[in-house]
């Protein structure tokens, strides 16, 4: 493959309509992408709005979602161990209480309630044409 023009020969097999085609399919990949990013952030500011919580969390969870769910929880909860460490759950106000809400999450799910054991896989990109709320 030539690296830089010097080497580039047009008639050692180059292929104007290959090449054209080639570039045409980087374009529309990056169009998708870019289109996928769109509605990434529109799923994400819908959810802020929605439920008033965290973006950086969002995101630190859509990111630990992607691996297996061994290693799901793996990651969850040396995450709470390492915020246990360092002092994160030290203080809290009536306002943002994370004490009162990890334990109704440890109650729901000693109760058996959704959200035990699951792990749900995103849906195809073309199952959200738009995020509304």
């Amino acid at each position: 493959m030539a690296e830089n023009l010097s080497s580039a020969k047009l008639d050692n097999g180059f292929d104007p309509k290959k090449t054209k085609a080639a570039i045409e399919k980087i374009m529309a990949a990056r169009e998708k992408a870019s289109t996928a990013t769109g509605r990434s952030g529109a799923a994400v500011k819908a959810l802020i709005e929605d439920h008033g919580l965290n973006k950086k969390a969002a995101g630190m969870i859509t990111s630990v979602l992607k691996k297996d769910p061994d290693e799901v929880r793996a990651t969850v909860g040396a995450f709470v161990l390492y915020a246990y460490a360092m002092g994160a759950f030290d203080q809290s106000d009536l306002f943002d209480d994370h004490i009162k809400i990890m334990r109704q999450v440890v109650d729901a799910v000693d109760d058996g309630k959704p959200g035990k054991g699951t792990f749900l896989k995103p849906a195809p990109i073309e199952d959200h044409a738009e995020v509304a709320h």
